[in-house]
């Protein structure tokens, strides 16, 4: 969703300033972690089918050897293994897939990457960094927090005033030093909004270039005086409602829209449509405060949840009959935007834009499959979306995304077929991270323990060192 979506500033701007001299007084306050040590573990997880998601079938009766966190062996179930040092886990006729990858989080707290990693989701897009993103990244590298793996966009590049957690590029220059600066700080790609001056937006996919750091587009589209043609190399494209609000004109223009398919297709740039949010904030104007209550708020950290119930929440609980049912229907199309999409072979990644309208990390990764599945994408379709074609996309399709030899031991275990039942996924009877299992006890104890470290104080300090 666009910035003001995501924020009021002026409201945010007071709030800060205000709680930031007691964030001083008191000191930043730390989350503690739940893995203290490393994490990287050895183990075989035994009697599992495997579910194969390039290939899209399941290979049953498999023995999976995992040793320091990576996958060094596959082979036929009961296979006797030497080395008694090593853990096995009886799948007891399981299924084992790959971790999922949501390629569009927001969060500032630590509980966000907790929970996601309790769903299931065992690697995200932070898709608007701070420098304590890069230091968590750190820590799980370092196999010192167990938590969903990160991979981190610098802050929001874009044109205009300056705002929090924001970089403003009005000019060429401006807008490589941007990108010199996001490299060097150590962030993963660039995040580029679609409100960047052509000029600024050409020297950022320039820049980016040369110092090979990838860059992902706030919408599918060019920006004023851009052409299609210029559109090239980016890691993804981001939310189809752009597409809707931006070439489409907020209309329902199906021959304009296959248009503008033809054009996205001729890319070869996926695009992460991110349903679930709007589908979310179509509910709130639908289902008002009855559809809030339902919300597992307790997912979401506390200063978004008090800025999402004081702004965007609120504006969607007061809308009208009329703007509720124009909802539903933009709703419709963008799901039959993302099923075009498909059909026209444009690579489809699954993002949830968690963290964002009270949408709660981790099972609003496992709404945006559901979403894509009713959208029209067959089940296998919907799965890579989930794991190969994100890895693809971040250039890490040697290491997680699939069940290989040589890949990350990051997987879902579950009791049933998940490519019978994506709802399956939701609550696994394990997850592993990193070679380190998690048994369904430990998920429940990993959520408690997201939920209980919550911090407005821990929050808080984020926000203000990067305001």
């Amino acid at each position: 969703m666009k910035l003001p979506l995501r924020f009021n500033h002026n409201l945010t701007q007071i709030f800060i300033i205000c709680l930031a001299l007691l964030v001083s007084a008191c000191g930043h306050i730390e989350q503690k972690t739940t893995m203290p040590e490393k994490v990287k573990a050895s183990l075989i997880i035994d009697n599992v089918n495997i579910v194969d998601v390039e290939k899209q079938i399941v290979i049953r009766d498999q023995q999976v050897i995992v040793e320091e966190g990576i996958i060094t062996a596959i082979r036929p179930a009961y296979t006797l293994y030497t080395d008694k040092t090593i853990k096995i886990h009886d799948a007891k006729g399981g299924y084992l897939m790959p971790g999922l990858i949501d390629m569009h989080v927001h969060g500032y707290d630590k509980s966000a990457f907790e929970l996601a990693l309790s769903h299931g989701v065992t690697h995200v897009r932070v898709m608007n960094g701070v420098a304590q993103h890069l230091k968590w990244r750190n820590e799980q590298r370092a196999g010192n927090w167990l938590a969903s793996g990160m991979t981190i966009s610098s802050p929001i590049m874009y044109s205009g005033e300056g705002q929090p957690l924001s970089w403003s590029a009005n000019s060429e220059e401006e807008a490589r030093e941007f990108v010199r600066k996001a490299k060097s700080e150590g962030y993963d790609l660039i995040k580029a909004y679609g409100s960047l001056s052509k000029e600024s937006l050409l020297a950022i996919i320039d820049e980016s270039k040369k110092l090979s750091i990838p860059v992902a587009k706030h919408g599918p589209h060019p920006v004023d005086g851009m052409l299609w043609e210029d559109l090239s190399g980016f890691q993804s494209f981001e939310h189809v409602e752009d597409i809707y609000q931006g070439p489409l004109n907020y209309t329902f223009d199906e021959t304009k829209l296959q248009q503008v398919i033809e054009s996205l297709s001729k890319t070869e740039i996926p695009i992460t449509p991110t349903l679930n949010i709007f589908w979310q904030l179509a509910q709130i104007s639908k289902d008002k405060q009855r559809f809030i209550d339902d919300l597992p708020v307790h997912y979401i950290s506390p200063i978004i949840r008090y800025e999402d119930k004081s702004n965007q929440v609120d504006r969607w609980l007061k809308s009208s009959a009329q703007m509720s049912i124009h909802n539903q229907k933009t709703f419709a199309f963008l799901s039959k935007i993302t099923k075009e999409l498909a059909k026209n072979n444009i690579p489809i990644l699954v993002g949830s834009d968690a963290g964002v309208l009270l949408s709660p990390h981790g099972l609003a990764t496992h709404n945006e499959l559901k979403l894509l599945k009713e959208s029209g994408l067959s089940t296998f379709s919907v799965l890579r979306s989930a794991t190969i074609l994100p890895a693809k996309a971040l250039g890490k399709s040697k290491e997680i995304g699939q069940v290989k030899v040589s890949f990350k031991a990051d997987f879902i275990l579950t009791k049933n077929d998940p490519t019978k039942d994506l709802g399956i996924l939701k609550n696994p009877k394990a997850i592993i991270k990193n070679g380190h299992l998690l048994t369904t006890a430990e998920l429940t104890l990993l959520r408690k323990h997201a939920i209980e470290q919550q911090s407005w104080w821990s929050e808080l300090g984020v926000l203000v060192s990067n305001y």
